[in-house]
C-alpha cells in the first residue's frame, strides 16, 4: 500500500493538491487518457470589456476587520500529509506540473485531489485573439502533461479539471463580500476538497500562477476559510505577473485567507542532462526535453541545459517543511495602483503583528533540490501501481 493511500485511510479523509508544441500528437494519443474534461475552457472573459475602477472606495468597516486568526488554520504543521491542489497558468516554460502529477504518484508523495489549470486574460494584451490562442494551447498541454504522465506508468491522479479564464471585478462597496463568484469545475473541486479536510489538517492549495479559481471558491464558500492554505509563488511587492492577472481575486484571498508567499529563491535547479540520464525514457521524459514555450520559442532547458523551478517553490514547501526559511508576517496596507487594473491590487508590508499572510523570502537550494529530484526521479513515481 502507498504511503499516501495509508495516510488518507488514517485521516478518514477525501485528499487534495494548485503553475511548447513538441511533436503533435495522434487522435489517439488525444483520447486516450483517463481524464474527465467535464468543463471547457470558456471563451474571452467579460473582464476583457471592462474599464478598471480609477477611484475605488475606501474600505469599509467591514473590510478593515481582518479574519479571526483563531478560526484560521496553522501553517507551521502543514506538510506531505495534508491533503493538495495544484493549480497554475503556463505549462510551457516550467515542469512544475510534472512535480506536481510525480508528488501525486510517488509513494511517499502526496495525496493529490486537484489538478487544475486556469489563465485569465492579461491585461495588457490589446484584442481577444491572442489570449484565445494562448489559452487554448495552455489548456491542451495542461492536459497533454497528465496524457504523457499516464502513459509513462504515473498512477493515482486526479483528472483534467479547468479553473477561471477570467478575474473577479471590484463591487462598487470595495467589500470582499459583495464579490460575485463566476462559477467553474475547478471552483468546485477546490471547495469540495476543502469541506473533506479540516482546520487540523487543511487543504494545500499550491498556485504557481494566478488566485482567480480559489479567490472564486471562497466566495462560492467562505467556510473554506478556515481549512485552506494557499502557497502562492510571488513575492513581497505583489504586483508581478501572477497578481497582476488576478487582479482583484488576489485581494480577495489575501483578506480573508491564509496565506504563505514564496519568492523565488532556493529553486531546485533542473538539468537536462539529469533528466535524460535519471528518468525512464518515456513520453513524458521526452514531452519534457522537447516541449517549446511559445514566450521563447524555446525549451524551458534553454541553451545551458538548466532551469531553475521558481514556480516548483509553492508546491515543494508545504510538502517539505525542512525546506522553509524564516516566515515573515505581512499585514494588509489599502490598495495599490496597476497601470492597467486601476486601485484593485492588495498592498503588503511586513509587520511584527500577528496576521494571516506570511512570507517565506528564502528555501534552504539544497534540500529543494532533494524534493524536487526524490519524486520525479522515484522509481515508484513511474511504476504504474
Amino acid at each position: 500500500m502507498k504511503r499516501r493511500h495509508y495516510l488518507a485511510l488514517v485521516a478518514g479523509s477525501t485528499a487534495g493538491i494548485a503553475g511548447c508544441g513538441g511533436a503533435p500528437e495522434t487522435a489517439t494519443e488525444r483520447t486516450e487518457t483517463a481524464t474527465r474534461r467535464t468543463t471547457e475552457p470558456p471563451r474571452t472573459p467579460a473582464s476583457e470589456t471592462r474599464r478598471p475602477t480609477d477611484t475605488p472606495p475606501e474600505e469599509t468597516e467591514a473590510d478593515r476587520r481582518r479574519p479571526n486568526l483563531e478560526a484560521l488554520p496553522a501553517v507551521d504543521t502543514v506538510d506531505s500529509s495534508n491533503p493538495f491542489v495544484y493549480v497554475n497558468d503556463i505549462p510551457l516554460d516550467n515542469f512544475n506540473g510534472e512535480l506536481a502529477l510525480a508528488m501525486g504518484s510517488d509513494a511517499d508523495g502526496v495525496e493529490l485531489a486537484g489538478y487544475l489549470h486556469e489563465f485569465p486574460v492579461v491585461p495588457w494584451w490589446d484584442g481577444a485573439e491572442k489570449f484565445e490562442r494562448a489559452k487554448e494551447l495552455y489548456a491542451e498541454h495542461h492536459e497533454r502533461t497528465r496524457s504523457k504522465a499516464v502513459q509513462s506508468g504515473f498512477t493515482d491522479l486526479p483528472p483534467v479539471e479547468f479553473g477561471l479564464y477570467d478575474r473577479h471585478e471590484m463591487p462598487d462597496t470595495g467589500r470582499v463580500e459583495d464579490t460575485e463568484p463566476i462559477g467553474s469545475t475547478g471552483t468546485d473541486t477546490i471547495v469540495e476538497a476543502a469541506q473533506n479536510a479540516s482546520r487540523d489538517n487543511p487543504l494545500v492549495v499550491a498556485v504557481g500562477g494566478p488566485l482567480c479559481t480559489l479567490a472564486d471558491a471562497y466566495l462560492t464558500d467562505p467556510s473554506i476559510a478556515e481549512k485552506v492554505v494557499l502557497f502562492w509563488r510571488s513575492g513581497l511587492d505583489a504586483d508581478g505577473w501572477n497578481a497582476a492577472l488576478s487582479g482583484w481575486s488576489m485581494t480577495v484571498v489575501l483578506r480573508r485567507m491564509t496565506t504563505v508567499i514564496c519568492p523565488a529563491n532556493g529553486g531546485p535547479r533542473i538539468t537536462r542532462e539529469r533528466v535524460e540520464n535519471e528518468l525512464p525514457d518515456g513520453p513524458l521524459t521526452r514531452y519534457m526535453l522537447n516541449k517549446v514555450y511559445d514566450g521563447t520559442n524555446e525549451n524551458p532547458f534553454g541553451d545551458d541545459g538548466v532551469k531553475w523551478g521558481a514556480d516548483a517553490i509553492a508546491t515543494l514547501s508545504p510538502a517539505h517543511p525542512e525546506t522553509r526559511g524564516e516566515s515573515r508576517n505581512l499585514r494588509l496596507a489599502g490598495l495599490k495602483e496597476h497601470w492597467k487594473l486601476g486601485r484593485v491590487l492588495q498592498n503588503l508590508e511586513l509587520t511584527s503583528e500577528p496576521t494571516n499572510v506570511r512570507i517565506i523570502e528564502s528555501h534552504d537550494h539544497p534540500k529543494m533540490n532533494d524534493a524536487w529530484w526524490g519524486h520525479v526521479a522515484d522509481p515508484t513515481t513511474w511504476d504504474g501501481e
